[in-house]
């Protein structure tokens, strides 16, 4: 059985190669995590923001979910709402923080839908709505 000596040069050249290698690795890790976080940024509101800016655009509009209401009735029992609040602020200040001013703010209620029962030994119904507040911001560009 013969044993092949490695040379130093040669382990050296190649402990070389394994760092390149690593190193470059890193490097299209990174690069590739730095496009991804672009694109989610891009896709946020103050990604739009910042896209709307950019070809020039006057105002900037987005709507926004507020509150989401849904819809508890209990059999032989009372109808419900349940109501959740959703806090935008950060978005709206991220969108301003782009070079918008704020404008007005318009809500709406969204139906989607309604939940109801009989009334246990009386007549009538119970009645309750799901759906959601949508608030429509718009922005003016900055002076």
């Amino acid at each position: 059985m013969a044993f092949f000596k490695v040379d130093e040069a040669t382990a050296a050249q190649r402990a070389a190669d394994k760092a390149a290698a690593l190193q470059l690795r890193d490097e299209q890790r990174a690069a590739a995590e730095l496009q991804r976080n672009e694109e989610a940024f891009r896709k946020s509101p103050a990604g739009q923001a910042r896209l709307s800016l950019e070809r020039g655009n006057q105002i900037f509009q987005i709507s926004l979910d507020l509150e989401n209401i849904k819809a508890l009735v209990i059999p032989m029992g009372n109808a419900h709402t349940t109501r959740q609040a959703t806090d935008v602020s950060d978005v709206i200040n991220s969108i301003v923080v782009e070079g918008w001013d704020f404008h007005t703010l318009s809500t709406t209620f969204v139906n989607e839908g309604e939940e109801s029962r009989d009334k246990f030994m009386a007549s009538g119904q119970y009645v309750a709505v799901r759906g959601r507040i949508v608030g429509t911001y718009v922005f003016t560009r900055s002076s």
